[in-house]
């Protein structure tokens, strides 16, 4: 999927919306070449490798000629949930807009809810994470060169998006607890392991006086429809005083949302 993520990233841009009440907001507005792009990342996550267009994979056709529809089986279209489909929408989008705007790096950047298990539930909190390591930094010591980004993703299709905006904040704020910091940077380290990165261990050295602002960053992204994107940001202004200057707020306003999940895989 990584070369379908950059692509999806190239279509970003990020128009800086000022700093409200010490958050950095930022809007992207989708067009529809980013839509595309970002549907287009999600077949191919969800296709596992095997390709989005041209002649089947071989191993496809290998199956597909013992009577398995690996393509059909892995979409599951059928059994998908349309909200959930746009959540993983959304995260992705989201992710584009990190990769493009923040330089997350793409092989040290974990999702751990996309594609949702079932596709039939979604789970709250950190929704993507990523990190820059100092491989040859001091055992149990952050230098300038370790970096820890989360980023939590909510979309909503209502036309009042208080909501959206107080569960946003919510999950950058509250609860980012200790103990639920820990389960995440363990399930984050222990994939950055299996990737063969090495220095796994240091993005547990940034629960030390969490979160540091020149070594932390913490994203809030609302996906909202375009329809109601200008309502939403106008609502920013009554932002709460940001925790620290490690929080960020981003709105990302997708055409079409309430049926995008028509056009996705």
């Amino acid at each position: 999927m990584s070369a379908e993520l950059v692509a999806a990233a190239a279509t970003c841009v990020c128009i800086p919306n000022g700093e409200i009440n010490g958050w950095g907001v930022d809007v992207w507005r989708m067009d529809q070449t980013a839509v595309d792009a970002v549907i287009l990342a999600y077949e191919a996550l969800l296709l596992g490798g095997i390709g989005t267009a041209g002649p089947a994979h071989p191993v496809e056709a290998m199956l597909q000629s013992r009577g398995i529809p690996l393509r059909d089986l892995l979409i599951d279209a059928p059994r998908s949930s349309a909200i959930i489909t746009r959540a993983d929408f959304s995260e992705l989008a989201a992710v584009s807009s990190l990769i493009a705007e923040e330089d997350w790096p793409i092989d040290q950047t974990h999702m751990p809810n996309v594609p949702k298990g079932s596709r039939k539930k979604s789970e709250s909190g950190i929704d993507a994470m990523a990190a820059e390591l100092d491989a040859t930094g001091p055992d149990a010591e952050l230098t300038d060169d370790d970096l820890l980004m989360l980023a939590s993703v909510k979309h909503t299709l209502a036309a009042k998006t208080a909501t959206l905006r107080t569960n946003l904040l919510a999950s950058v704020t509250t609860e980012l607890t200790m103990p639920y910091l820990v389960q995440q940077i363990r399930v984050f380290a222990g994939a950055l392991e299996k990737a063969g990165v090495v220095g796994t261990t240091r993005p547990f050295l940034h629960l030390n006086d969490f979160p540091q602002p020149e070594r932390v960053t913490v994203h809030a992204v609302a996906v909202v429809d375009s329809s109601v994107a200008d309502k939403f940001i106008n609502s920013l202004s009554s932002l709460p005083a940001a925790p620290t200057a490690s929080h960020r707020f981003r709105v990302i306003c997708v055409p079409e949302l309430a049926t995008i999940h028509n056009r996705c895989p």
